[in-house]
């Protein structure tokens, strides 16, 4: 006798040495007793399914963004003209210099605060000598509080004119350098990038005057970064703010930050918006990435997607219910991803060995014993 193929032979040297130990092969109770070189003849293999509290969903789309929450606009500290721009878009590091701007305000302000230091050091000069004349009875009382207190105004005053500088983005090793030299250090100011983070818009020309408090720039930081997903309503009732979201290429899990209470009437569906730990900046603003929720599912078990097979109409595993014993068990597919399936079975114990490989020798063998009956 010959076969057309290695399947053919298969079946038929199966269903002669096994049609006899063999019950009735229902899904329910089909059951399959092997000797040692069916087993190997079959090329079984095993593995155990891992109990889950949690399944995925079916695979969504969705897209990156800025999350609005980190979006600022920034604006000119003060008038002046956009002597140079360094950065108009993309990424940047905080301490980044996004453009460079000349003012003659600065320059104002910084003789202002070299005036103030002048000030006081007259009115300290001042006070050590009313403090001698107070001391020998020369100087009242009153003078010496007088000079005192144009002593504690002045220095308030200094501290303010300090601010003031930091404040408009004079460093403070400029200041510094002012300090020590009693000297005015120049015209020009560095606009500086406060955060890392993405220029999403930048407002200002090369050799614009500009007015203090004009827009310059605004931007947003892409760490964390927002997932954008577009999410049937069916699901709605199987999703809460807070959720655990698998990102496919990626290990870390976004949570579910908000959900839209508004319905797209064309598509119906709803907005979902997932933050994503993103230091690395791998996912970019506009990039589309496939996101799965991860629902909470009681008496749910992972296993490799090799494992499932249909018999007799039903989704069933095959487990090793003794050394070289073969049992069909009836299941419900919750959901399937690249590599895994995620089910439900009465009675099932996840330390029961699953078969992986074989599946089809095995569903031949069955097919072969109802053929039999």
């Amino acid at each position: 006798m010959t076969f057309s193929t290695p399947t053919a032979w298969l079946r038929n040297a199966l269903s002669l040495s096994l049609l006899l130990a063999f019950g009735v092969a229902q899904a329910q109770d089909a059951k399959i007793e092997l000797n040692t070189e069916q087993w190997q003849a079959m090329g079984i293999q095993t593995a155990q399914a891992q109990a889950v509290q949690q399944v995925p969903s079916i695979p969504l789309q969705a897209i990156a963004m800025m999350s609005l929450q980190s979006m600022q606009s920034f604006n000119s500290p003060l008038d002046g003209q956009i002597t140079e721009l360094l950065r108009v878009h993309g990424e940047v590091d905080a301490g980044d210099v996004i453009a460079v701007l000349d003012s003659a305000q600065l320059v104002v302000m910084q003789t202002e605060l070299l005036g103030v230091i002048s000030e006081l050091e007259v009115a300290q000069k001042s006070l050590k000598r009313t403090q001698q004349l107070n001391n020998s009875g020369v100087a009242s009382t009153k003078e010496l509080q007088a000079t005192q207190a144009l002593v504690t105004q002045l220095k308030s005053r200094l501290s303010e004119k300090k601010e003031s500088l930091r404040l408009a983005g004079f460093s403070q090793a400029r200041l510094d350098k002012l300090l020590k030299s009693n000297q005015t250090q120049g015209s020009t100011l560095q606009i500086i990038a406060p955060m890392n983070g993405q220029i999403e818009e930048m407002q200002v020309r090369l050799g614009e005057r500009i007015n203090r408090n004009q827009p310059l720039f605004s931007m947003g930081s892409i760490d964390p970064i927002v997932l954008d997903v577009r999410v049937p309503l069916a699901m709605r009732t199987q999703l809460s703010e807070g959720m655990a979201v698998a990102v496919e290429g990626f290990a870390e899990q976004g949570r579910i930050r908000h959900m839209e209470n508004q319905v797209d009437a064309l598509t119906q569906t709803f907005e979902v918006h997932v933050v994503f730990a993103n230091p690395q900046r791998q996912i970019l603003p506009g990039q589309a990435v496939t996101v799965r929720f991860l629902i909470q599912q009681q008496q749910a078990f992972r296993a490799p997607l090799s494992a499932i097979a249909q018999f007799d109409g039903s989704s069933v595993v095959f487990i090793q219910t003794a050394a070289q014993e073969v049992a069909a068990q009836m299941v419900q597919i919750l959901q399937m991803d690249a590599h895994n399936m995620y089910f439900t079975a009465q009675d099932f114990d996840a330390q029961t060995p699953l078969i992986t490989q074989g599946t089809t020798a095995i569903k031949l063998a069955l097919s072969a014993s109802e053929e039999g009956e």
